[in-house]
């Protein structure tokens, strides 16, 4: 995944955008980047929210901020992921870190997020504007508070990443030692230590 593609959403006449939908596998084949900053709520589902550095599960109830600049993607775990991002030039809200900040949203935050829906730069007035200027002042206290979730580190040999890759890819059914050496040219207790280590 050392590939980085960019995305050029949203663009300078149109400051604010908001996407909402289904995901089935991911975002994007590769890491991803752009110029927005975005806020990625997960309304159903889990997902593995991926950086240059590490895995971060992010689950039903959970949001992220990632920062403007930052290659990042997010693979779904099952059935399918359903979110909703709102994405915003950077100069319509300072950026507190330069990482990937996950919080667990106020309600409050949850149901003015899902007021907000903009397409075209014409769906920025009234209460749409008033929902996203009272979300953005209520943004950086949440930000100051991220939850307390477990981030998984990225493998550094090519052997672990495989091994993480066929679990990713057969997540849905239970696996056994016995489904990791049909898998790979290694005993059991090789690729347990090679893993262990890794």
């Amino acid at each position: 995944m050392t590939k980085t593609v960019a995305l050029h959403l949203p663009t300078p006449s149109q400051p604010v955008l908001t996407l909402a939908g289904h995901l089935d596998s991911h975002s994007t084949r590769h890491l991803h980047v752009h110029e927005a900053h975005q806020i990625l709520h997960i309304r159903r589902g889990v997902s593995l929210l991926v950086d240059e550095h590490r895995k971060q599960p992010l689950f039903a109830g959970l949001t992220a901020f990632i920062p403007a600049g930052r290659a990042h993607r997010s693979t779904v775990m099952g059935a399918g992921v359903d979110y909703k991002s709102l994405y915003l030039l950077p100069e319509l809200f300072t950026a507190p870190a330069s990482g990937i900040i996950i919080f667990r949203a106020s309600a409050l935050e949850e149901n003015l997020l899902e007021r907000i829906d903009i397409q075209t730069q014409a769906d920025l007035h009234g209460l749409t504007q008033d929902c996203l200027n009272l979300f953005l002042k209520l943004l950086p206290k949440s930000l100051g508070a991220p939850a307390p979730i477990v981030r998984l580190p990225l493998a550094s040999s090519t052997l672990t990443r495989e091994i993480v890759s066929f679990i990713e890819s057969s997540h849905a059914r239970p696996l056994t030692m016995d489904d990791f050496t049909a898998a790979f040219p290694y005993s059991a207790r090789h690729l347990s230590r090679l893993f262990r280590e890794d």
